[in-house]
């Protein structure tokens, strides 16, 4: 099964997934730049959700008795960042994902990760950013396909995607919005009209945060040329999160509920309280009334009941006397 959220940076093409300052407390993992945290479920065993869901992109060492971060091709890449917005990317190294979870018995994952936003894109709907991010996830990929354990080697397959449903929802203090996807592969639609490789659903929201700025490569004017680079600072700005389960057809049912698991163990710091996230559908604004009109109490004489018919009076007839005479 391929990771859905390889494709983040390419959609947005802006910073990807930069190496974010990631930690273990005791009690969970926090972000110190942008300020969430998710909570273990079971401290003790270091545990998010349950026993059937393991961290992939950490390893745990138990002679240091701390959480070092997976650097594998699967969990991290080469990115081009422009953070100066001179049109010249730079190219970095960057984790695809602060956190993985992956389901022991199936292809169940759920996984988070983050991207600093430019300031440029800072206003753009969330559901703009959720449609191209399902339109990437269409067309030509390169997956690792050929075994049971899915990697062996590298292929092209052609997949098509399509939204089930959408909503707006809200987690924690932000304003989010979720949909529920589908994705086939076009080669296997061909012999099976209602063939489905995977489901997912996915939650994006713009949280607050600390953006690096700056960074730009430029020439000296001494010879020979010699390259400089500008100092990386950082300021307040917004941060795109995207939160997501998939699975396969037969099993996504069986693992939503874990997702809302999930979803409800992140917080957010708002200055030195921390939020719960609370995840719940956003309220509906209600329809506007439409006063109704006047019922007419006017009765019209076609739409009068006619009266009672009563029946006609008898005429008394001549006595049996009078008839003889």
């Amino acid at each position: 099964m391929t990771k859905l959220f390889m494709s983040l940076g390419m959609i947005l093409a802006l910073t990807g997934c930069a190496a974010n300052p990631t930690r273990f407390r005791d009690d969970g993992l926090y972000h110190d730049k942008f300020d969430y945290s998710i909570v273990f479920s079971d401290p003790d065993n270091r545990v998010f959700i349950g026993d059937e869901w393991y961290i992939d992109n950490y390893q745990y060492l138990e002679r240091e008795k701390k959480f070092e971060r997976k650097k594998g091709a699967a969990y991290s890449g080469r990115v081009y960042v422009d953070r100066n917005d001179d049109g010249s990317p730079e190219r970095e190294r960057a984790f695809f994902c602060d956190l993985e979870l992956r389901h022991r018995r199936n292809n169940g994952m759920i996984w988070i990760s983050t991207t600093e936003l430019p300031k440029k894109f800072n206003e753009t709907h969330l559901d703009v950013f959720l449609r191209n991010y399902i339109e990437s996830l269409a067309g030509a990929i390169r997956v690792r396909t050929g075994s049971a354990l899915g990697f062996h080697s590298i292929k092209v397959r052609e997949f098509a995607t399509q939204i089930l449903e959408q909503e707006q929802s809200l987690l924690g203090p932000y304003e989010a919005v979720s949909a529920t996807i589908t994705r086939a592969d076009l080669h296997q639609l061909r012999l099976d009209a209602n063939h489905v490789s995977l489901r997912a659903r996915i939650v994006l929201i713009r949280i607050d945060g600390m953006v690096r700025i700056g960074g730009r490569k430029g020439e000296t004017k001494v010879w020979p040329a010699q390259r400089r680079v500008d100092p990386v600072t950082e300021v307040p700005g917004k941060i795109l999160m995207m939160i997501g389960y998939s699975n396969s057809k037969e099993y996504f049912d069986e693992g939503l509920s874990d997702f809302e698991t999930f979803l409800n163990s992140i917080s957010f710091k708002k200055g030195e309280k921390w939020i719960p996230t609370g995840y719940t559908p956003a309220p509906q604004k209600p329809e506007p009334e439409v006063p109704s009109e006047p019922a007419d109490t006017s009765v019209s004489p076609s739409t009068s009941e006619p009266e009672p018919e009563t029946a006609p009076k008898e005429i008394p007839g001549p006595s049996a006397d009078e008839a003889a005479n």
